[in-house]
């Protein structure tokens, strides 16, 4: 008698659990894709020092490698204010250097990521060093045939 009464239990408790009412399907797959995951870090780490990396010698070729990593809609909002830090730094003979010290894959769903990095900024105009910034930044990437581009930064 006991023994039938917990077959029963465990039937229904097999029952409920295969179709897991209540839960939720997840879509994030940052914890169980790892090549996902290496893939959309290195191209978020790349595209944050390129966008955030510039030389007053070289600033065409860096802000058209910047323009490369960003969704057309990021791409309008840097091209509105590319050309007046162009001669900022022309003028300043600016010297920016951005690299990503800390960063991982919050959100993997599909074609779109967001990442938690942390980035240091050096920077020298006139050949004088300014120093080394830290900032922490969210960004949000999208893959746009077959590439992940930048389509949202937040500097919290």
């Amino acid at each position: 008698m006991l023994l039938s009464g917990l077959t029963v239990v465990f039937a229904i408790f097999a029952v409920v659990a295969f179709f897991q009412p209540g839960v939720n399907k997840v879509d994030n797959t940052a914890w169980v894709d790892t090549d996902g995951t290496a893939e959309v870090t290195a191209a978020a780490r790349d595209a944050l020092e390129t966008v955030f990396s510039y030389k007053f010698d070289t600033i065409d070729e860096d802000q058209a490698a910047a323009r490369a990593v960003l969704t057309d809609e990021r791409r309008a909002e840097y091209d509105s204010t590319a050309e007046q830090t162009k001669q900022s730094v022309l003028q300043t003979t600016t010297i920016a250097t951005s690299t990503v010290t800390d960063i991982g894959v919050t959100v993997l769903n599909n074609d779109r990521a967001e990442l938690v990095a942390s980035l240091d900024v050096s920077a020298s105009q006139d050949s004088v060093d300014r120093g080394t910034v830290q900032t922490p930044a969210v960004v949000t990437m999208e893959r746009v045939d077959g590439k992940w581009l930048i389509a949202a930064i937040d500097n919290r």
